[in-house]
């Protein structure tokens, strides 16, 4: 008797397992956001146990001559023909207990400079940006809006 028991309950832990748990995941900084001013779209992925992101798509893709965007104003000479669709721009973000990402940095194409940066979701929809010098004396906090994934890309 005791033995069809367990049996039973073994059963039928295993059906609602399967069909009434169901486990909620958690907001996560991955995916495709918009910047503040609605210019560029960033994509944050993991890099390996990092988050780094790039630009994968811009409002204005193309300069005045009708040309790609390029990495002008990067201080090291040898990246300024890299095209700004695809740049890396944030890397080297650390998961923290609280669920921020820090220690990462952010580069800002339109200064050709880099930062530290801090991520956290607001909600599901909402990402904070803080970007900040390394003493911390200056900082900006931006506020990006996650996009569909089908959002449109560069070419």
């Amino acid at each position: 008797m005791r033995r069809s028991i367990l049996g039973a309950l073994a059963a039928l832990s295993i059906l609602l397992g399967e069909t009434a748990v169901v486990r909620a995941q958690a907001p996560s900084v991955v995916g495709l956001w918009l910047d503040n001013e609605g210019k560029a779209a960033v994509e944050i992925s993991r890099c390996d146990t990092n988050m780094c992101g790039k630009i994968v798509w811009l409002k204005d893709s193309a300069d005045p001559q009708g040309k790609a965007w390029m990495d002008i104003l990067n201080p090291d000479e040898s990246k300024r023909k890299t095209p700004i669709c695809g740049l890396p721009v944030i890397g080297d973000l650390k998961r923290q207990a609280g669920g921020e990402w820090t220690e990462g940095w952010i580069y800002d194409p339109e200064q050709g400079k880099r930062f530290n940066v801090e991520l956290s979701l607001k909600d599901d929809k909402t990402l904070n940006v803080l970007g900040f010098d390394k003493e911390r004396v200056k900082s900006e906090l931006l506020v990006w809006t996650r996009l569909a994934d089908n959002a449109p890309r560069c070419k």
